[in-house]
């Protein structure tokens, strides 16, 4: 068998997917939802958020130690952040930087190379050049 290693972009990925979640954590653990001005919309999302990130800090680990189950949940993961990206553009809080991180991710973690480190893409074989 074929040793898989990992691609950068991947490293990449997985360390982004950690600041974020651990931003999102720290956000959560210092929101009081007993607050008067805390609306219960809001302690819903931050909740959201939080479960969210726990998913996001499993994922990361998972693209570390190249687990099969975790390309998809990347992508799973990448593509919600997406579209809560796109509902705050719509509601006039635009994210760019979470839109573009987003679809940049997306982008290469569809790339051949890395589909083929998760095994969803069979190894290229070597031509024999003549």
């Amino acid at each position: 068998m074929r040793e898989r290693n990992r691609p950068f972009g991947v490293t990449a990925i997985a360390f982004l997917q950690v600041v974020i979640s651990v931003v999102a954590l720290y956000r959560w653990w210092l929101s009081d939802p007993l607050d008067a001005s805390v609306t219960e919309r809001e302690v819903y999302l931050s909740t959201a958020a939080a479960a969210l990130a726990v998913i996001g800090l499993i994922v990361a680990v998972g693209l570390l130690a190249i687990l099969r189950w975790a390309w998809p949940l990347a992508l799973f993961l990448l593509s919600v952040q997406l579209a809560v990206g796109l509902w705050a553009y719509y509601h006039n809080h635009p994210t760019y930087d979470t839109m573009f991180l987003s679809a940049v991710s997306i982008f290469y973690l569809n790339s051949r190379d890395v589909r083929e480190t998760y095994g969803f893409v069979r190894a290229r074989e070597s031509i024999p050049v003549e």
